[in-house]
């Protein structure tokens, strides 16, 4: 497991590679490094088993992207993976590229409907244009996401508080006349 790139977490969009050839992993890579979005690059982290990619997604929340070879060692894991993102760790915000030399082992559309995949890319004659046009479409997602949340909790924060100060003052004058209607009895 290695990460590339010193950039802090807050300027660097980071991207899982889950694939046990150490060639696809420099590959992507050097892509990832010719790319940035909203003014932050890209930091590859890679992972070559199922266990260690489960492990770095649980350490580390704010991974973007999960580019992911569909099957590892002779183990069709793709969905394992993206079952335990989805469900287990609850992230609907992480972006899900799938990568295979074997089309056949996509999975069906159903289930990329409900895992919320974001797409596929084949191993094999892959175009700069095409790695750059999936990858800049699920960080614009992901980003969309990310701006969302983040406005939808200080809106709710913001309720929170304007609801507080009226109730607060009810509560105040119940309690008064609360006391008052004790002292006069």
């Amino acid at each position: 497991m290695s990460a590339e790139n010193n950039n802090t977490s807050s300027a660097v969009w980071k991207v899982l590679i889950l694939d046990s050839r150490s060639s696809v992993h420099q590959a992507t890579k050097l892509l990832l490094q010719k790319l940035s979005f909203a003014g932050k690059s890209f930091m590859a982290l890679s992972s070559f088993s199922l266990q260690e990619a489960k492990e770095m997604l649980q350490r580390d929340s704010d991974i973007a992207i999960v580019l992911m070879d569909v099957e590892i060692n002779e183990e069709n894991i793709g969905l394992n993976l993206v079952h335990f993102i989805r469900k287990e760790l609850q992230n609907e915000k992480i972006r899900i590229v799938l990568r295979t030399g074997y089309p056949d082992l996509l999975p069906e559309k159903e289930i990329i409907k409900n895992y919320a995949i974001d797409g596929s890319l084949s191993e094999e004659e892959v175009s700069e244009s095409q790695f750059e046009f999936i990858i800049l479409g699920a960080i614009q997602t992901y980003n969309q996401i990310i701006t969302t949340t983040k406005y939808l909790q200080g809106l709710a924060g913001s309720i929170a508080h304007e609801m507080r100060n009226p109730l607060n003052q009810v509560s105040s004058s119940f309690f008064v006349i609360k006391n008052e209607l004790s002292y006069n009895r």
